[in-house]
């Protein structure tokens, strides 16, 4: 539901539901345990390689993002820790991804971080750890629990889940959470993500905000405003892969569903997040550009100046920030607008490809200025 270029929402939900059985009987041996989740063992290590420099480049580094790279065959993806410029990384943990890349929601509150992300079985897990100083997490202090009880029916799709900045709000969207197969999507919330630790509680447990049912009415990726009073998800509304950019107020107090309010809309958008900055509610989205990837677009979803499903655009488009699957807002102030991008590039054609990088993308009043970061995929923010 959330690969550029790869599938369209309505392959990744019949990949979901044919796929269940065949990933439990595949992956059983390497997934983490429902009792006592397992970290892989890797040891932590600075730096982001290369360079020969003898000089430490973790010394004084904070967290800015994280990301995953893929340690070869196996399905298997590594969740590492980085900092602003990517030449700090300490290895976390490790999941399990089948044929799929893994999103990872992150955040930091008081010296702790905390991620959420998915394994091969649409099982949603929450990862704690604290970070210490020069960016030093201890592996075997890495706590990883499951958030739902994996014997319900249904499921939360690979990118259909965030934490809130608090660290403890969670939205999540279920898939046919009543155990049918008309495809029922739930959009719901829990106040408190302790309250489903350490043994995992029903997806009922969450206020239930919206629904739709059917392949071309799917609801995916929900992500928090910047002050956790909203909802924005992409809303596909009968017409299969052109969502709605919409949003629901995050009350779960009007005992009903509450109705969806269009805020952006054209072909093929990909909701990426939300972040405040100088007064402004900033929302980066995916639009087409060419084949295979998209062009990374930021607005304003607070300007006055939104109408008829378009908002203030701040973002510069030449050159283009391309990305293939993901895109997080790393910082912003008075003068540039700093993304990181699953990298993309232009070939002939109109077509374009993933470079299996971070891209870096500086977007200020002289231009755009573009470098590698890191090797590795599916960047987000904190």
């Amino acid at each position: 539901m959330y690969l550029v270029g790869g599938r369209t929402p309505r392959e990744e939900i019949m990949r979901a539901s044919i796929s269940k059985s065949v990933f439990a009987l595949a992956y059983t041996a390497i997934l983490i345990s429902l009792s006592a989740p397992v970290l892989a063992a890797k040891p932590t290590k600075p730096g982001g390689g290369g360079g020969g420099s003898t000089t430490d480049p973790c010394v004084g580094a904070a967290p800015s993002f994280v990301f995953t790279k893929s340690p070869g065959a196996g399905g298997q993806r590594d969740v590492y820790l980085a900092n602003e410029s990517g030449s700090c990384q300490r290895f976390l943990f490790s999941v399990s991804a089948g044929n799929y890349e893994r999103y990872v929601s992150f955040r930091v509150v008081s010296g702790e971080g905390l991620a959420v992300t998915t394994d091969g079985l649409d099982h949603l897990l929450l990862a704690r750890f604290p970070i210490g100083a020069d960016m030093q997490v201890d592996t075997a202090s890495v706590e990883v629990f499951r958030i739902f009880d994996p014997a319900q029916d249904g499921y939360v799709d690979a990118t259909s889940f965030e934490l809130a900045a608090d660290g403890r709000k969670l939205t999540y969207i279920t898939t046919n959470e009543d155990g049918g197969n008309t495809w029922l999507f739930r959009l719901r919330f829990v106040a408190d993500l302790n309250d489903c630790l350490p043994d995992g509680c029903s997806y009922s447990a969450g206020a239930l905000l919206a629904e739709s049912v059917g392949l071309s009415y799917a609801l995916s990726s929900p992500r928090w405003s910047s002050d956790g009073s909203s909802i924005y998800f992409e809303d596909y509304h009968g017409v299969g892969d052109n969502p709605y950019i919409s949003r629901v107020p995050a009350s779960g107090q009007s005992g009903g569903l509450e109705t969806p309010e269009i805020v952006l809309s054209g072909p093929k958008l990909r909701l990426f997040e939300l972040r405040p900055a100088n007064g402004m509610e900033l929302l980066s989205y995916g639009s087409p550009i060419g084949s295979g990837c998209r062009d990374v677009r930021v607005v304003d979803v607070s300007s006055a100046d939104c109408s008829n499903g378009a908002c203030p655009q701040l973002n510069n488009d030449s050159p283009r920030v391309l990305v293939s699957r993901l895109a997080t807002i790393q910082s912003v102030t008075d003068d540039a607008i700093t993304i990181l991008a699953d990298g993309g590039k232009e070939g002939r054609k109109g077509g374009c490809t993933a470079t299996d990088t971070i891209t870096k993308a500086v977007d200020s009043a002289v231009g755009v200025q573009i470098s590698t970061v890191a090797n590795g995929k599916m960047p987000a923010g904190r």
